[in-house]
């Protein structure tokens, strides 16, 4: 979107306040709008602001054996907090650079302990998540980002990767 001379987008993912999201063909802007995404959030702005929150994502799995959306929970997500006091994550999400959103329910994680989120379906524990996903996969296998954000939509912790 431009206004006058200005670009819009870019200007919203420099203060912080739009993620950088570009969908083929339309990727002329796409190195200025991941920059901005990058310095917005080296700075702490607008959406990249930290909750302050010990929780970090220390692994992701994004290429399960064989075709990803036949086996969803060869792919998962770790979560850990190095924090000295338990974290309640309800109402916490996790969230891809795409459309995929998990909403964490009533799950505490304790001092030092670590959980794994499948994207598959399975039987949720202390320790094991499960999206729900049947014959579809979150994680792209030639890159993605992970989001994890509070119940308020503050920023927890990002986890980048590409092959």
């Amino acid at each position: 979107v431009w206004a006058g001379d200005a670009f819009v987008n870019l200007e919203l993912v420099r203060r912080g306040y739009a993620t950088a999201y570009t969908v083929p063909p339309n990727v002329r802007h796409a190195d200025a709008l991941f920059q901005a995404e990058r310095a917005a959030r080296q700075a702490g702005r607008g959406l990249w602001a930290s909750a302050g929150v010990p929780v970090r994502i220390t692994a992701l799995n994004y290429d399960a054996p064989g075709a990803d959306h036949l086996d969803p929970n060869g792919e998962w997500v770790e979560l850990t907090n190095q924090g000295d006091t338990s974290v309640d994550l309800s109402g916490y999400t996790l969230k891809d650079e795409g459309s995929h959103l998990y909403t964490f329910g009533p799950v505490v994680l304790a001092p030092n302990a670590t959980l794994r989120l499948y994207s598959g379906r399975g039987t949720d524990t202390a320790t094991e998540l499960y999206w729900g996903l049947a014959n579809d996969a979150v994680w792209n296998n030639d890159g993605d980002t992970a989001y994890l954000r509070d119940a308020a939509g503050a920023f927890v912790d990002a986890y980048s990767y590409s092959p």
